[in-house]
């Protein structure tokens, strides 16, 4: 049975940056994302999203079928990831958090991530903690974006944002002196832009980019109904597909994607089928740190290998030192 590919990008920098900002890799080099296109459309058929619902429809794929997605809408997507799918004639699909859609939007958690990039100590809970060297900022972001995505979960991105902003005060930051190009959002200006240029299309990630894991069935269906009915209004286009936040997602939110998109998009490592299941439909995510490995990560989960690796990391005990007991 033929099997689909489906890429989950996150954005696209000029050039790499040694930087905490994309310690994790998400942000891939632009030079390295046009070789992967470049290999992508040689060795694959590579379809929009429109397209693969009709492949569904129809029950038929081509035999190697790829879907380029990329989650949040980073403004670095806009200006470096389109001029080479628009030179090499490839589609793509970007997933919205359609409440953070604006002139100088960022997710919370890289704002923190900023903030720490630019610290040689934090301070949190009233803790002074090191953060000059790469191991204690991840540590340190590790632990607070637990608390940052619990918060998230529970109240939504309003709540999460607020929890951000008064860490930065009780360290003497403020929100605009951090904002910085390489994690602001994209503009409507810019995504409508991509879509009457027929290269793009767009779905849902939510309204507040909050994980729906824990969300009561209200929520749920305000986070996707909302953001659905702000796509099609702002692109004027059909919203079919759906990216669950942070890859989380419960039974209710699962339903209630099934019901309000034809696909829905997981972070779960895998290549899918026409026997998929919709409504949980796997991805592979890309990642700048493993860029040699390119095609090989398509096969083997390395990014999921390095996530559990830190996690590791962060879960083992007695890894916080103050300041004062180096």
């Amino acid at each position: 049975m033929p099997s689909l590919v489906v890429l989950n990008y996150h954005g696209v920098r000029e050039k790499s940056r040694p930087d905490f900002l994309n310690f994790d890799g998400r942000f891939i080099e632009k030079k390295e994302f046009e070789k992967q296109v470049i290999f992508l459309k040689k060795n694959y058929s590579l379809l929009d999203v429109s397209s693969l619902k009709e492949c569904f429809i129809g029950k038929k794929l081509p035999e190697k079928a790829a879907l380029i997605t990329f989650d949040d809408c980073y403004l670095n997507s806009f200006e470096n990831a389109v001029p080479v799918l628009k030179k090499h004639g490839v589609p793509a699909v970007f997933f919205i958090p359609t409440g953070l859609i604006g002139k100088g939007s960022c997710l919370p958690q890289d704002l923190l991530a900023k903030a720490l990039d630019v610290s040689g100590s934090f301070v949190f809970l009233g803790e002074t903690l090191k953060t000059k060297k790469l191991r204690e900022k991840i540590l340190i972001y590790g632990k607070i974006k637990r608390q940052l995505t619990g918060l998230l979960e529970r109240k939504g991105g309003e709540e999460a944002m607020d929890f951000v902003s008064n860490i930065l005060r009780e360290n003497g930051l403020g929100k605009k002196g951090l904002l910085d190009e390489s994690f602001l959002l994209m503009s409507w200006k810019e995504i409508k832009k991509m879509s009457d240029s027929g290269m793009a299309e767009f779905g849902s990630h939510t309204v507040s980019h909050a994980p729906l894991s824990k969300a009561s069935p209200a929520r749920i269906n305000s986070e996707l109904l909302d953001s659905k009915k702000a796509i099609e209004r702002k692109t004027g286009a059909e919203c079919i597909s759906f990216a669950y936040p942070f890859g989380f997602y419960s039974h209710a939110a699962k339903k209630a994607a099934r019901e309000k998109f034809f696909f829905s998009f997981t972070t779960k490592f895998g290549k899918a089928s026409l026997k998929t299941d919709r409504s949980a439909m796997p991805r592979i995510s890309m990642n700048n740190n493993y860029n040699s490995l390119f095609p090989l990560t398509m096969d083997i989960d390395l990014p999921s290998i390095h996530s559990k690796a830190i996690s590791l990391l962060i879960n083992s005990k007695n890894l916080f030192v103050n300041s004062k007991n180096p």
